[in-house]
């Protein structure tokens, strides 16, 4: 994700600071909860969210590497968890 970012990032011709990658992780644990705030351990997930978080943290990857702003990785990557959720429980 890192990279992805970095590289992003420079082809902007911007650099890349700390707090650009902290909004990341703030845009997974949103993917994953539907609350940036809320407290989530991505380092040490529950084990049923495993699967899920490995996809949305490579469909975010692919989505930066494909030059897709901030506001509609967030969205994206939040509508996959819960369509994921939904055909889950269906």
């Amino acid at each position: 994700m890192q990279t992805a970012l970095k590289k992003y990032r420079d082809s902007l011709g911007k650099e890349t600071k700390q707090h650009h990658y902290i909004n990341e992780l703030r845009l997974i644990k949103f993917a994953m909860t539907g609350d940036a705030k809320q407290t989530y351990d991505l380092s040490n997930p529950p084990r049923e969210h495993l699967t899920m978080l490995r996809r949305v943290i490579c469909m975010n990857r692919r989505l930066t590497g494909m030059h897709v702003p901030y506001a509609l990785r967030k969205q994206a990557c939040r509508d996959f968890v819960l369509k994921k959720l939904t055909v889950t429980r269906t």
